[in-house]
C-alpha cells in the first residue's frame, strides 16, 4: 500500500488564492453595502423634502430685476470658418441695487465677451446647440467681473454668422 505523503494535492494549492479571493469579493461587497445602507458618516437627509420647482429655479419677480444693453459686437473669426464675422449682442438681467456696479465695468464685460468668442473654435458656433454652452460659459464669466449673484441671466439678442 502507499503512505500518505505530507504534501497536499496540487489542486487543492491552486484552488486556495481563487477561494480567498472570493472570500474578499464577498467581505467587500457586504462592507459597501452595509456602509452605504447603514450610512455612518450621516451623508443622507434624515427626511428628504420634496423640492418645489418654482423654489429651485430661483427668478426674480419683474420688478426686482433690471436689464443693462451691452454694445453689439462684431467679431472676426478667422480663416477656417464658413462666416467671416460674428454679429454679437446681449443684455444683462441684474438686481436692480447692483445697476451702477454693473455699468461700471461693462468695458470688462464686453472685453471678456470679444475675448472669450474670438477663443472660441469657428466650428463649435456652427453647431446648433452651441448657443446655449456660450451663453452658460459667458454667465460664468460675468459673474467673477461683477461678483456673485448679481447677474440672473444673460439675454443673447443678436447672434448672427455673416
Amino acid at each position: 500500500m502507499s503512505e500518505p505523503s505530507d504534501e497536499t494535492d496540487p489542486k487543492a494549492k491552486k484552488r486556495f488564492p481563487v477561494v480567498v479571493t472570493l472570500i474578499l469579493c464577498f467581505l467587500a461587497g457586504a462592507g459597501g453595502f452595509a456602509f452605504v445602507t447603514l450610512d455612518p458618516l450621516h451623508l443622507m437627509p434624515e427626511e428628504a423634502e420634496p423640492v418645489e420647482v418654482a423654489a429651485a429655479v430661483d427668478r426674480p419677480s419683474p420688478n426686482q430685476t433690471s436689464f443693462v444693453p451691452l454694445d453689439p459686437q462684431v467679431i472676426s473669426l478667422g480663416p477656417n470658418s464658413r462666416a467671416d464675422h460674428l454679429r454679437f449682442s446681449a443684455t444683462l438681467d441684474i438686481r436692480p441695487q447692483y445697476e451702477a456696479e454693473v455699468m461700471a465695468v461693462k468695458p470688462r464685460i464686453a472685453d471678456m465677451i470679444a475675448t472669450y468668442l474670438r477663443a472660441v473654435e469657428p466650428t463649435m458656433l456652427e453647431q446648433p446647440a452651441a448657443l446655449l454652452t456660450l451663453r452658460a460659459q459667458m454667465l460664468r464669466r460675468i459673474s467673477v467681473i461683477v461678483g456673485p449673484d448679481r447677474v440672473h441671466d444673460l439675454l443673447i439678442t443678436e447672434f448672427i454668422l455673416n
